[in-house]
């Protein structure tokens, strides 16, 4: 806290490179909330929760910590959560004049301070226990892994593999997004990271600024939900619903590859349409020499991945990983990390995990607040009641709210907000514990390219210095599949690798021949430019082939249904390119007789 109060403005227009009065009191009261719980600690450990009296210092410093943290939150992230959290607490105190099923028990302001700040359950509890550790461990992991000279290496691997194809740039920032977004705690972060270096080069070779910014954004988005550190989301669930770390990570695999897919087809038929080609040979590094000089950076991330399938815990995979990030570096003279880097990554580590420490000990309060009202159950019963038993409505209800509560929050504190109420809702209609909150965790990273609070969006549109709006919706138009695929997995298991080999194939199948009529639609380019009846053929096909009732025969509707639109445009073509070559030929014969 003390370093947020230094560190982020009490406002916009307050100056930036000093401090003032009010940053050093809220530091300086920070610091003394948090001592007081180390030096009544044997008190508090002891005593009976709700039945012991509480003091007035108690009272006092409770009252101080829930204002730091809305405070802290507020400067680093915005309103959004800031408000969620308010309207808990209002619920709480107020809830008892609310009408019918709304109502609760009066909750006093004494039993609210002690369960927010006396007890593990408020600011002091869980979510600020996961921010501490291997929260915090993967973003410095991250950091260690940008200033060894790791993300460069990730980035030449991607420019020589897809630099030289039609939209090359664009590609590549798939590629780096993916990579390195799996380890960032952030899609905003993650733009920032990648971005520098793929908007102006997708600018270069004729994108507009806001599609090349909405490019990364949507890729860096990805990259939260990319297997194996998923932003380090994927310790969160673990630790939350109590299954093993490899059943999520491969769980997510095909979904977030069927993301990644999307973005690659629409990128490419974006290409197509526009004419534009990739980057010169001569100007992109060759494979084989970058693997070559670069190959040893890849050992620190396949060993966080070899530790945590030989399921050491997430900390020590975390600690070790950097460890060896450090170690690897050292080998080769072009990689080796200098004493400035060093103090460079630590610090990048730490100014990384603020806004997420800030937003985890907020969403701390919200679950404070839950279990201390019932709030919880009573959401579940009220999603269960809108939907009336309907699980497709359910699901549509969830992730609206999921995308809400999401906007302009990091990866983990998206995820454990929505996780405290979809999921059970979820479970309680008969969705299986994993793919509940595969599902919530998925809208909730989706928020981010979600108008009109889209943070990745946003910090895309800041580097290309355009308008946020066109960037924001060609952003969601890119992630389309991503709204998709969660409903699909929700119904249809085999996309998460559950079931028959068979039956996994054919979700896989159907999905990828989904992705290419909805790219199409999307984009308007299919065999060529394509005009509105076409489109909406297109979109009707990958609805067929996406619909997760009765998948297999709306399926196989939606499969013939595509090939007769691609035997009838490539049919269209051939009649073109007939009647184009009699045309040539009747003016050829024409002029050479004169």
């Amino acid at each position: 806290y003390p370093l947020i109060f230094f560190l982020y403005p009490f406002r916009k227009k307050s100056p930036r490179h000093s401090i003032q009065i009010i940053d050093v009191v809220s530091a300086g009261l920070a610091l003394v909330m948090c001592l007081y719980i180390i030096w009544q600690n044997e008190r508090l450990a002891w005593r009976f929760p709700y039945v012991d009296p509480t003091t007035a210092p108690d009272m006092i410093l409770g009252a101080v910590a829930i204002i730091l943290t809305l405070e802290a939150t507020r400067r680093t992230v915005g309103w959004s959560l800031v408000v969620v959290a308010l309207v808990f607490i209002g619920y709480a105190i107020l809830g008892s004049y609310l009408p019918g099923y709304l109502a609760i028990r009066g909750v006093s302001p004494r039993l609210l301070l002690e369960q927010l700040y006396l007890l593990p359950e408020g600011i002091f509890g869980s979510m600020t226990g996961l921010s501490s550790t291997f929260v915090y461990l993967f973003i410095l992991y991250g950091a260690f892994l940008k200033h060894s000279k790791v993300g460069d290496f990730l980035i030449d691997v991607a420019l020589a593999c897809v630099g030289w194809a039609r939209g090359g740039p664009a590609k590549v920032a798939i590629f780096a997004s993916a990579f390195f977004g799996t380890m960032s705690g952030s899609a905003v972060a993650n733009v920032f990271a990648t971005g520098t270096f793929t908007i102006p080069l997708m600018v270069s070779i004729g994108y507009r600024p806001f599609f090349s910014a909405a490019v990364e954004a949507a890729a860096s988005t990805g990259g939260q939900i990319m297997p194996p550190v998923m932003g380090s989301a994927a310790f969160i669930m673990s630790d939350f619903t109590g299954i093993p770390y490899l059943n999520i990570c491969v769980a997510a695999l095909v979904p977030s590859l069927l993301y990644f897919f999307c973005i690659y087809v629409q990128l490419h038929q974006r290409a197509l349409s526009t004419g534009l080609e990739g980057l010169p040979r001569e100007s992109i590094p060759r494979l084989g020499k970058t693997i070559k000089r670069g190959f040893h950076l890849t050992v620190p991330v396949l060993a966080i991945v070899v530790l945590l399938a030989m399921r050491y815990t997430p900390h020590y995979a975390a600690f070790y990983g950097i460890l060896c990030t450090i170690a690897v570096s050292m080998i080769r003279s072009h990689t080796r990390m200098k004493f400035e880097a060093f103090v460079g990554a630590l610090k990048e580590g730490a100014l990384n995990a603020l806004s997420v420490a800030a937003c985890l000990v907020c969403a701390g309060i919200v679950v404070g607040v839950t279990g201390l009202t019932g709030l919880g159950l009573k959401f579940t019963a009220t999603i269960v009641y809108l939907s009336g038993g309907n699980l497709p409505l359910a699901l549509v209800i969830i992730s609206i709210v999921t995308i809400i509560l999401g906007m302009g929050l990091p990866t983990p504190a998206a995820y454990l907000l929505v996780a405290i109420f979809g999921a059970p809702a979820l479970i309680e209609l008969g969705v299986d514990k994993l793919l509940a909150h595969l599902f919530c965790f998925y809208y909730a990273i989706l928020s981010a390219v979600t108008p009109p609070i889209a943070m990745a969006a946003y910090a895309g549109a800041a580097l290309a210095r355009c308008d946020f709006i066109p960037t924001g919706f060609a952003a969601m138009k890119l992630a389309a599949v991503g709204y998709i695929v969660p409903f699909v997995f929700v119904f249809n298991p085999a996309l998460v690798l559950k079931g028959e080999p068979l039956a996994i194939f054919f979700s896989v199948a159907t999905c990828v021949l989904g992705i290419l009529a909805l790219s199409s639609a999307l984009q308007g380019w299919f065999f060529g430019k394509i005009k509105a009846p076409l489109r909406a053929a297109l979109l009707t096909a990958s609805i067929l082939l996406f619909i997760p009732f009765w998948f297999a025969e709306t399926a196989i509707i939606g499969v013939a249904l595509l090939g007769v639109l691609t035997f009838y445009k490539k049919r269209q073509q051939r009649n073109r390119s007939t009647w184009r070559a009699k045309q040539n030929h009747e003016s050829a014969g024409v002029s050479g007789p004169q």
